[in-house]
């Protein structure tokens, strides 16, 4: 089966999940949905070995509480899509000169904590990501499907009742995991912003 068709499928059903676990858990759980924009100045050697790029990213995902403790701390499993992602870097193979691919995927698993020691709220998480490139990447030897994780920290401000405005940073690496003949790999530095609504609050 193409590689392409599998992730709009997985797509569609992570959407129809979203929505299906907010209806279903209505009554019975606290539950949020999120909509992420991060941009990215540069990224770093790490775990990647390109340097010198610029992401832009985007994430529509869903939170569900599975455990609270009595200190307001609480912790969350997620899922989400990414209907965007553009990476501008120097390509190898081409005398390191500039080139501009997109992305889209999904995160089929993550979690959250939330700790709110006060009104502000402090959070953490950790998600899983499988991408699907406009070509090969990051170089010819590369692969068109990536695997990505992030880790997130941040803090959130209510602006209205329920509805939180967060901030933050996020570390984002996506390589093909050896599955190509190359894998230099991208680590990025995201400052990110995001809209955080939750519902069945108690």
């Amino acid at each position: 089966m193409d590689i392409k068709k599998i992730l709009i499928t997985g797509i569609v059903i992570i959407s129809c999940s979203i929505t299906l676990y907010a209806q279903n858990n209505i009554n019975n759980r606290k539950q949020f949905i999120e909509i992420i924009g991060a941009y990215s100045p540069n990224s770093i050697i790490l775990l990647g070995k390109t340097p010198d790029t610029k992401t832009f990213y985007s994430y529509l995902g869903y939170g569900r509480l599975i455990k609270s403790f009595s200190n307001n701390t609480e912790i969350y499993v997620t899922r989400g899509i990414i209907p965007f992602t553009e990476y501008v870097y120097p390509k190898r193979d081409n005398g390191s000169k500039t080139d501009i691919i997109y992305g889209y995927g999904i995160s089929p698993l993550g979690y959250q904590v939330i700790y709110q020691p006060n009104k502000f709220k402090l959070y953490g998480s950790l998600t899983s990501g499988l991408m699907l490139m406009s070509g090969t990447f990051p170089t010819d030897k590369g692969r068109r499907v990536n695997y990505s994780f992030d880790i997130t920290m941040g803090i959130k401000k209510e602006i209205q009742e329920n509805t939180f405005l967060s901030l933050g940073y996020r570390f984002h690496h996506i390589s093909n995991a050896q599955t190509g003949s190359q894998n230099p790999g991208i680590d990025s530095n995201f400052l990110f912003l995001s809209i955080k609504h939750f519902t069945n609050v108690y």
